[in-house]
């Protein structure tokens, strides 16, 4: 593993994978509004595993929700958020237990 020092810091060749590619998603959802997910989460399974990479890419997704919220909060439209508030706490539960029941393989090759 190659580590590389930036300001008596330490990072390890994953943990700038990692950076680069959370980056990178960020950057998508910012120019066409949504995509975040679609980019980060298959390339962070390829590189941390599905268990490591789900909670990334959801704090990443959740961050940048809020960001955006906190600036365009007179913008929203509460109607359709309340829908898409709703349907998004139907399908997390499912979500979670399609991880956890799931092979890892199964799961990747959906990604």
């Amino acid at each position: 593993m190659i580590r590389f020092y930036w300001r008596n810091m330490e990072f390890s060749t994953t943990t700038l994978l990692v950076l680069v590619i959370l980056f990178l998603s960020t950057f998508i959802r910012s120019a066409l509004g949504f995509g975040d997910a679609l980019i980060a989460m298959p390339l962070l399974a390829i590189v941390v595993g599905l268990q490591v990479a789900t909670p990334l890419t959801a704090m990443g997704a959740t961050t940048i929700a809020f960001i955006i919220l906190i600036k365009a909060w007179k913008k929203v439209d509460i109607k359709a958020a309340w829908r898409l508030v709703i349907t998004t706490w139907i399908g997390i539960p499912i979500g979670i237990y399609f991880l956890k029941a799931a092979p890892e393989l199964l799961v990747k090759s959906l990604l």
